[in-house]
């Protein structure tokens, strides 16, 4: 009778221990994502998108190439009494999210640039062939 109570005990033992190695790393990846989420939401309330997008509008590729370099700094109110980690983790989603918004916005700016030049090429164009059309029309008859 013993050796039935022993294995049973084992057994359920065994399957509480599987269960927890399972649960344990769902449960603290729950928990580390926490300051990621955080900061990331800090990051699209803080990172300011106009001004990438100016930068990308009159500096075209060289506002787009600054927009995926240059990482903004969260603001250290943010991290006031958090743990190390907690600042590791919202400082790296902060950095990376923040990035991602700034060269987004650069690349949008970037975009109409090229749209307007192209535009202003067309529009040159067009009134150079009139000019050359009027030039052929006036002086060649």
């Amino acid at each position: 009778m013993k050796e039935r109570k022993f294995c049973f005990v084992k057994r359920v033992l065994s399957l509480f221990l599987a269960i927890a190695l399972i649960a344990v790393p769902i449960l603290a990846q729950q928990v580390e994502s926490q300051p990621y989420l955080d900061g990331q939401r800090a990051a699209e309330q803080n990172v300011g998108t106009a001004i990438w997008f100016v930068a990308g509008l009159f500096l075209s590729v060289l506002g787009f190439a600054m927009g995926y370099l240059i990482a903004p700094n969260p603001p250290a109110s943010l991290l006031i009494g958090k743990s190390v980690e907690y600042v590791m983790a919202f400082t790296d989603a902060y950095k990376s999210k923040g990035k991602s918004m700034q060269g987004k916005w650069a690349l949008i700016g970037c975009a109409v640039n090229a749209a307007l030049w192209g535009v202003l090429i067309l529009a040159v164009g067009i009134w150079a062939a009139e000019e050359v059309d009027d030039y052929y029309y006036w002086y060649q008859n």
